[in-house]
């Protein structure tokens, strides 16, 4: 499992271009239970972009409404700036870094501030959110 380390936009990951399929993991919640909301959605992070970076040089940025992000995202939202969701557990696959060489720095734009989960009293100022990436 990889740790992702947070950047200015949302988190970054090295993984080499080798790799597999890999998961995108991240804590999670569900809208009804933390408020009047019909939201029944297990809901993790918002997806605005990824981009992946080689040690070529060569950049690939991928849209939340690529066609390849189906496992364990909701549908697209957002009209003129595409975001999904994730459910907390979802499928980036190999398709995104194939013919990618060396490392590949995968670099995830979230919207940090639509993520929201309950947190207790006393931890509220110390908790950040976390992402992981199983490959």
């Amino acid at each position: 499992m990889l740790h992702a380390n947070p950047t200015a936009q949302g988190f970054e990951v090295i993984l080499p271009a080798t790799a597999g399929e890999a998961w995108l993991l991240s804590s999670s919640w569900v809208p009804h239970h933390h408020r009047a909301s019909p939201d029944r959605r297990n809901l993790g992070v918002v997806l605005r972009h990824l981009t992946l970076t080689d040690d070529t040089g060569n950049v690939r940025r991928i849209d939340a409404a690529d066609p390849r992000l189906v496992f364990g995202f909701h549908a697209i939202e957002g009209g003129g700036s595409a975001i999904r969701w994730t459910t907390g557990w979802a499928l980036l696959p190999a398709t995104l870094w194939a013919g990618m060489s060396g490392a590949v720095r995968l670099c995830l734009a979230l919207d940090t501030g639509a993520t929201r989960r309950w947190v207790a009293p006393s931890r509220s100022a110390a908790v950040q959110q976390s992402v992981s990436l199983a490959a």
